[in-house]
C-alpha cells in the first residue's frame, strides 16, 4: 500500500477594500520552480474555491512536473468583472 500525501498552501494579496486582488499564490512543493501567470482579472474565491481558468492553469502546471508553486497575477487587480472590460473606470488602483 502507498500513502501519498500533498498540501495546497494559498496565499492571496488584497486590497483593504477588497475590491483588488494583487497576487494568488499556490504551493505544494517549495523544493521546484515558481511560474508566474498572467490573466486579465482575478476571481475573489481564488483562496478557497477555484474557478475554473485557476483550475485548468493548476492541472496544466502540476502535470509539467517542473515547478511547485504559480504566481497569479493580472493586468487588471478589479476583482469585479465588467460586462465590457473597456469601460472599466475602476480597473486599477494605484498599487
Amino acid at each position: 500500500m502507498q500513502n501519498i500525501q500533498c498540501t495546497l498552501e494559498t496565499e492571496a494579496i488584497f486590497s483593504d477594500d477588497n475590491q483588488h486582488r494583487y497576487l494568488l499564490k499556490k504551493t505544494w512543493d517549495n523544493d521546484k520552480k515558481i511560474i508566474s501567470v498572467i490573466t486579465c482579472y482575478p476571481n475573489f474565491e481564488g483562496t478557497k474555491k477555484l474557478d475554473l481558468t485557476t483550475q485548468l492553469i493548476m492541472n496544466k502546471v502540476v502535470e509539467m512536473d517542473e515547478f511547485g508553486s504559480i504566481h497569479f497575477v493580472n493586468l487588471y487587480s478589479n476583482i469585479t468583472t465588467p460586462i465590457n472590460i473597456k469601460h472599466l473606470e475602476n480597473s486599477h488602483d494605484k498599487h
